[in-house]
């Protein structure tokens, strides 16, 4: 025993090492022996599991009293109210050892960013000092987009590197980009992508440089918010510092280093057998579709971006027999210029945000799933972007996409090994506002609302419906936060309501969450205002294809902008105004509310000019629904009616559920009534239902065609195919001979 420690205790030590050295070391430990840094024996656990426990408490203690404390620096709702922010600390190597909540998925892009730096010899050149800061938010090097934003500090120990202390947060604006707030939705390269710098040090002695501090108030609309945001990134990231060299004072160095490298392998083997245990190993493809209309849009300025676009997302999830799981995303679409190119670092986040809530079941939030999952993608697709002039403003968005997919295929692995309680659809169903224009007194401004990106809500379970409450299942412990706190950075929208929409859900045995709603009036904008959204569903169809078991699949979102009202004369008369786009439409259908114009749009709109007196609705969040809705039991029903989550018309017409409603709002099913509609409702199925080889037939012979429903899917089709796996796929399911080309 006493060998085997000296050994690996020189191995650590690694005072005269290069980063890019260890680094190349730890790969290569575990690809000959299928352990983190090699730890096949986890002797510090072994030897005093209660030492063991109490030095992790403690390293969770840290973290987390990083995040609670330096949050209340920020000036942001996200950060104060939301708590969208994280702090972690991570090995020399870049692996992240243990996280505080919030931003969980950022676990999976750090690590990236210290790999970074070692190949681009950033340790040389100009080196690491104790007391140095650093930060970036460059995708290129690993960051999920320009709007995460990294503050880090290496941490030294008898002048040797010993770990790294970060915070990481969501910004509010990202300065020069083409569209105001932190996600231009509509960017075509990355020099409009905003903002971008590093990986590069920003500071010494703990003291940030005073430039840096100038260049965001030069380069951002709001960057009063965007320091501030910096110093509590900081103010954790020197926290968390300090704590660490407590910890190597009292529990000894190579104690720490042992112990932080056995949690890593600890979680991995968790992750491993759970994955084992749990889950049915096999090959599982699907696809997802979204749109990017960017057409008439980008005029003379971008005429290679002046084009619309149907993205396709293929993935074939493999289960491997080891437990390690494979992601390959060959046939997905070519980069091109528009946001959706996404770098490692965003695909892994939006990977890791769901992926850790289906698979990480530890309070100890870390790296270990890198080690068991892997995305990969064809050189120059969207998810493995090889040109750096196109746009990466939202490649986390990508990531986020594509989770949808294996978050499905795991709770279907886990529903069929009968693990019902760890089956649930994990989706993001999130919209962002991005808003800003210049105010009467000539302050610019720009503002991202991501409240209804923290606070999406858990989907349904074989054995439950989805939450209608908005728990964050992405994001632990976050929620909205205040809509006062976001009127106060937005000052032109008045927030009207944010409130659940009756009959917005996916239907099924379990119905998915409640759709939600956010209604803004627009008042007092000053010399102008614009604004657009941007979500994980597309403008005209939907993100995920299908639901489970038979269940609906989710429902894309919904913008309405209603220019020229007359809001301002209704509140001076009395009246209300409409807090949600149903109850809007309802009192345009009587004429109460006179709109001059509207623009309706799905999930992602356009930039928008906005007036005083106009209002702004959306809905969004409504996940995908489990099982057959004519399974789904009458008190349910009931239920979702009283609580006025859903009317009786949709209960009879999509449950074939006959409701009696009191006047006191009490319901009564009458079930043979009930038992008659649904049986209506299966003769009808079957009446429209098509056997499958004749559905094949049929569609091929489109294929065969050319016969393709828009311009936009030929386009597709003929941009994916030339991918070589995918293209041999596609030929066979649909027998096609070599000579067929689109």
């Amino acid at each position: 025993m006493g060998s085997k420690q000296t050994t690996l205790r020189k191995s650590l030590k690694g005072e005269n090492i290069g980063l890019k050295a260890r680094i190349d070391h730890a790969d290569q430990q575990y690809k000959d022996t299928g352990h983190i840094f090699g730890l096949k024996y986890l002797e510090v656990l072994e030897e005093d599991p209660i030492k063991f426990d109490k030095f992790q408490t403690r390293l969770i203690a840290a973290v987390s009293a990083a995040r609670e404390t330096s949050k209340h620096v920020s000036g942001s709702p996200a950060g104060v109210g939301m708590g969208e922010l994280l702090h972690l600390l991570a090995l020399p190597e870049g692996e992240v050892v243990a996280s505080s909540f919030g931003l969980t998925g950022h676990v999976m892009s750090f690590p990236l960013i210290v790999r970074h730096m070692a190949e681009t010899g950033l340790e040389e050149n100009p080196g690491f000092r104790d007391g140095d800061i650093w930060g970036t938010n460059d995708p290129l090097a690993g960051g999920p987009h320009q709007s995460d934003c990294y503050t880090y500090v290496p941490i030294f120990y008898d002048g040797e590197l010993i770990a790294w202390a970060a915070g990481v947060n969501h910004i509010a604006d990202t300065g020069h980009s083409i569209c105001p707030g932190g996600v231009p939705a509509h960017s075509p390269t990355t020099y409009c992508d905003g903002f971008t710098y590093g990986p590069m040090k920003i500071g010494e002695d703990l003291i940030e440089y005073k430039w840096f501090e100038r260049m965001w108030m030069r380069r951002t609309r709001t960057g009063t918010l965007n320091v501030l945001d910096e110093k509590m990134r900081l103010t954790g990231a020197i926290m968390l510092r300090g704590r660490v060299m407590e910890l190597v004072n009292e529990f000894g160095l190579e104690y720490f280093k042992r112990a932080t490298r056995e949690i890593l392998e600890r979680e991995r083997r968790a992750i491993e057998r759970r994955v084992r245990t749990q889950m049915v190993p096999g090959e599982f493809r699907q696809s997802l579709f979204r749109p990017i209309r960017q057409k008439g849009m980008m005029g003379h300025l971008y005429r290679e971006a002046d084009k619309d676009w149907i993205v396709h997302m293929n993935e074939t999830i493999t289960i491997e027999p080891s437990s390690f799981i494979n992601i390959d995303c060959d046939g997905s679409t070519t980069q091109d210029y528009f946001w959706a190119n996404g770098h490692r670092g965003g695909i892994l986040l939006g990977m890791g945000w769901h992926t850790m809530a289906v698979l990480v079941q530890s309070p100890l939030v870390n790296t270990s799933l890198l080690r068991m999952l892997d995305v990969k993608g064809p050189p120059g697709s969207i998810i493995n972007p090889t040109r750096t002039d196109v746009s990466t403003c939202a490649p986390n968005v990508v990531g986020t996409m594509l989770s949808l997919l294996p978050n499905h295929v795991f709770g279907w692995s886990y529903f069929m090994r009968g693990f019902l309680e760890e089956s649930y659809l994990c989706e993001y169903v999130y919209s962002v506002i991005g808003s800003g224009g210049v105010l009467k007194n000539g302050i610019p401004w720009g503002m991202t609302d991501f409240g209804y990106v923290g606070s999406s809500p858990r989907g349904p379970s074989p054995w439950r419906d989805g939450e209608a409450a908005m728990v964050g299942s992405g994001n632990p412990e976050a929620d909205f936060g205040e809509a006062e706190e976001w009127e106060f950075v937005e000052p032109p929208l008045t927030s009207l309501s944010r409130k659940l929409i009756p009959d917005m859900c996916s239907h099924g045995k379990h119905r998915g969450s409640i759709g939600t709603s956010a209604a803004h009036l627009i008042s007092d904008p000053g010399q102008f205002l614009t604004m657009n959204t941007m979500g994980i569903s597309g403008t005209d169809m939907l993100g995920c294809s299908v639901g489970v078991c038979g269940g609906y699949p989710m429902l894309n979102g919904y913008v309405l902008y209603l220019h020229d009202t007359n809001a301002f004369e209704l509140l001076e008369q009395g009246e209300t105004l409409p807090t949600d786009f149903v109850e809007a439409w309802r009192m345009i259908d009587s004429g109460k509310l006179k709109v001059g114009s509207m623009e309706v749009y799905g999930n992602e709109s356009p930039v928008t000019q906005l007036k005083h007196g106009d209002l702004v609705f959306q809905g969004l969040q409504a996940s995908s629904a489990w099982g057959e809705p004519l399974d789904r039991e009458f008190d349910l029903i009931k239920s979702d009616i009283e609580r006025g989550w859903m009317t009786p018309e949709t209960a009879r017409k999509v449950y074939g559920a006959v409701v009696e409603v009191a006047a006191n709002g009490a319901c009564k099913v009458d079930a043979d009534a009930s038992a008659k509609a649904r049986l209506e409702l299966r003769n009808r199925r079957k009446t429209r239902a098509v056997p499958a080889k004749e559905f094949w037939a049929r569609e091929r012979a489109k294929v065969v065609a050319k016969d393709f429903s828009h311009v936009d899917v030929a386009n597709m089709y003929q941009d994916t195919l030339r991918y070589e796996k995918w293209h041999r796929e596609f030929y066979e399911f649909w027998q096609l001979s070599e000579d067929y080309k689109i």
